[in-house]
């Protein structure tokens, strides 16, 4: 699924079938950037979601397709509306709303 990973390797890729791990999108791909070193934050995450798929694999794969499909949703109502010319930054988190 990554785009930066030549050749596929299996458990990237079951992590990512499990929504273990999600990667990076920009500009319109997926990047594992496997270069990269993992944050705190980014490996307390994914122990996380260790823990929780460890206690029920079906439904934390269940919570993580329903959670992808919102995703998608909010990201086709942020196209939608920047084509519509309406600011991308009302759909961000990082601006205070005053």
């Amino acid at each position: 699924p990554y785009t930066d990973i030549e050749t596929p390797n299996g458990y990237v890729t079951k992590l990512y079938e499990e929504y273990l791990m999600a990667g990076y999108r920009e500009g319109g791909k997926l990047l594992f950037k496997p270069s990269n070193q993992a944050t705190k934050a980014e490996a307390a995450i994914v122990v996380s979601r260790i823990l929780e798929y460890k206690a029920d694999p079906k439904g934390f794969v269940e919570k993580g397709k329903a959670e992808n499909t919102k995703k998608q949703l909010a990201e086709e109502r942020k196209r939608k509306a920047a084509a519509a010319g309406v600011s991308v930054a009302l759909f961000e988190n990082t601006k205070d709303i005053t």
